[in-house]
């Protein structure tokens, strides 16, 4: 096992036999699933500031109302950069129902790839809207298994797909939906917060990774947050 700081999960550096970073570069088709507590969201809007500091476009699309522009504009000046280029290169997208979502990613998307051409597309909360208790079961899957198709059809033209899915409540369904978006996605990384630690596991996706544990003071330099007073 490993304990690392900053440089952790950075985009571009290599302090273990894997990271986050590599996954995504790892597959033509790579679809890479975050999934855990609430802070997968907060690490998924610091996946998309760190590739847009690194001169990438990214593409936001935000089914949790969970983006915080405070991580990237932080990071930006941790770098010594103005900030307002790197978030001008952050295009966000909001969903508010599991119909609006379904309608970003399976038929807007492919058209905003084209015309944006980004380094990365995130997907942000991606099962969140699908556990409304006012839209039927049926529903609510064949429309969530519409997008899983979507992403895994637009991952395969080469752009990394970065995704995340916050454990919590959920509303009873015929197949769990975590279950329904693992099984796109090419890597799944589970993210546990336990006594100050943050480990991330491999469930899915290339053998033998062993575990990553951040503490939390690397995660809020990694975050661009201010550490907590002891």
């Amino acid at each position: 096992m490993l304990v690392a700081h900053y440089s952790l999960l950075s985009i571009g550096v290599t302090v273990s036999a894997w990271n986050l970073e590599t996954l995504l570069r790892g597959r033509a088709d790579r679809v890479l699933l975050l999934v855990g507590p609430a802070l997968v969201l907060d690490l998924g809007t610091a996946l998309a500031g760190r590739a847009a500091l690194g001169g990438h476009r990214v593409l936001y699309l935000d089914g949790a109302n969970a983006f915080d522009p405070y991580i990237p504009a932080r990071l930006a000046r941790e770098a010594g950069l103005d900030p307002r280029p790197v978030l001008d290169r952050l295009f966000i997208s909001r969903a508010f129902t599991c119909h609006q979502f379904e309608t970003m990613v399976v038929d807007r998307l492919e058209a905003s790839l084209r015309r944006y051409r980004p380094g990365l597309v995130v997907i942000s909360g991606w099962g969140h809207l699908f556990h409304d208790e006012n839209v039927p079961s049926g529903e609510a899957m064949r429309l969530l298994e519409s997008t899983a198709g979507a992403v895994r059809r637009l991952a395969a033209g080469g752009t990394p797909f970065l995704a995340t899915h916050e454990d919590g409540p959920k509303v009873p369904r015929p197949r769990p939906i975590g279950a329904c978006l693992a099984q796109a996605a090419t890597a799944v990384i589970r993210v546990d917060q336990n006594e100050g630690l943050i480990r991330l596991t491999a469930d899915k996706g290339p053998a033998a990774l062993p575990p990553l544990l951040m503490d939390e003071a690397g995660l809020a330099g990694w975050l661009g947050r201010p550490p907590r007073p002891p």
